[in-house]
C-alpha cells in the first residue's frame, strides 16, 4: 500500500487506507452472502460499528499493528444459527408455517482476511492516486463560486449555471472499489485537517500572524474532524471559513502594549 501511494505513508493516511479496505471487505463480504465472514472482520480488534463508521480516524491501533494482529490470528470455526422461513411466496400470517433455526459451522482464516484487506487497500490507494488532483480543481471552482457570489446579485446563481462539478463520482454504483466515492471524500477530510493544522503551526511561528492561528484555531474547534463526520465535511469547512466575515484581531504583543499604556495612564491620572 505504501508504494501505491508513491513511498513512505504518511500514519494516518495509512490508517485511513487500511479502514476504508476492512469496510469494503465487509461489505463484498454481505455482497457474497457471508455476513459472519463479515461481522467477525468488523469486531475484530475491539472495532464493532467500524463497518458503518464515516470519519477518518476508526481505527483503535496503528494500521501496521492491525495488519500485524489479523496475521497473527489463528483459524476460528463460528457456529452460525440461521432463521428460515417457511412460507416462501405463501401466506406469511398463517400461523402453522413458524420459521425455523438452520444451524451450521462457518471457518474464519485471518490470514486470508489480512490478504483481502491488504489487496483491497492496494486498489484503494491506485484509485486515491488519480483522484487526488481533483481536489485543486474543486478548491479552483470553489473559490470561482465564492467570487461569483461576491460579485453577483443573487449570490452568484448564474456562474453556477456553466460550470460542472470538478468530480461527481457515485458512492454505491461507481467503477472500482465499493465505496471509491466515500473514500474520495474521507480523503479529502484527512488533507484538509492535517492541512488546517499544518498551517496553523506554520503561521505560529510569525508573532504577526497569531491573530489568523486563533481564528483558525476557532474554525477548528467548531469543525472537528474527528469521530463520525457529515457528508462532504472538507467542503463545509472550507466554504464556511471563506465565508466567515472579515475581523480585527490583536497580537497577544499589541495587547500588553495597550494594557501596559492603559494602567501607565491610570498611575498618571492617580499622581
Amino acid at each position: 500500500a505504501g508504494s501505491a501511494m508513491g513511498g513512505r505513508c504518511e500514519p494516518r493516511l495509512l490508517s485511513l487506507l487500511i479502514q476504508r479496505a476492512v469496510q469494503s471487505c465487509c461489505y463484498t463480504s454481505r455482497q457474497c452472502r457471508d455476513p459472519p465472514t463479515a461481522d467477525w472482520l468488523e469486531g475484530f480488534g475491539g472495532h464493532v460499528g467500524l463497518e458503518t463508521f464515516h470519519g477518518i480516524d476508526g481505527l483503535r491501533v496503528p494500521a501496521d499493528e492491525y495488519i500485524r494482529m489479523l496475521l497473527r490470528a489463528p483459524a476460528e470455526q463460528i457456529t452460525v444459527h440461521s432463521v428460515i422461513k417457511k412460507h416462501r411466496g405463501l401466506s406469511a400470517s398463517n400461523p402453522y408455517l413458524q420459521p425455523s433455526t438452520m444451524t451450521y459451522e462457518v471457518t474464519v482464516r485471518p490470514l486470508e482476511l489480512a490478504d483481502r484487506v491488504m489487496r483491497m487497500a492496494a486498489n484503494i490507494a491506485a484509485e486515491w492516486l488519480e483522484d487526488l488532483p481533483r481536489i485543486a480543481d474543486e478548491d479552483e471552482i470553489r473559490w470561482e463560486e465564492h467570487w461569483d457570489e461576491v460579485r453577483e446579485v443573487g449570490g452568484g446563481a448564474e456562474g453556477r449555471k456553466t460550470r460542472l462539478p470538478a468530480y461527481g463520482i457515485d458512492h454505491d454504483s461507481s467503477d472500482g472499489s465499493p465505496y471509491r466515492g466515500g473514500n474520495y471524500e474521507l480523503l479529502k477530510a484527512l488533507a484538509t485537517s492535517i492541512a488546517a493544522n499544518d498551517t496553523a503551526e506554520r503561521l505560529g511561528r510569525l508573532p504577526s500572524r497569531l491573530g489568523e492561528v486563533e481564528l483558525l484555531h476557532e474554525h477548528l474547534s467548531q469543525h472537528s474532524f474527528s469521530g463520525e463526520l457529515q457528508t462532504n465535511a472538507a467542503d463545509v469547512f472550507f466554504t464556511e471559513l471563506i465565508q466567515r466575515p472579515y475581523s480585527l484581531r490583536l497580537a497577544p504583543s499589541a495587547i500588553r502594549r495597550s494594557e501596559e499604556e492603559r494602567e501607565a495612564g491610570e498611575k498618571e491620572g492617580l499622581q
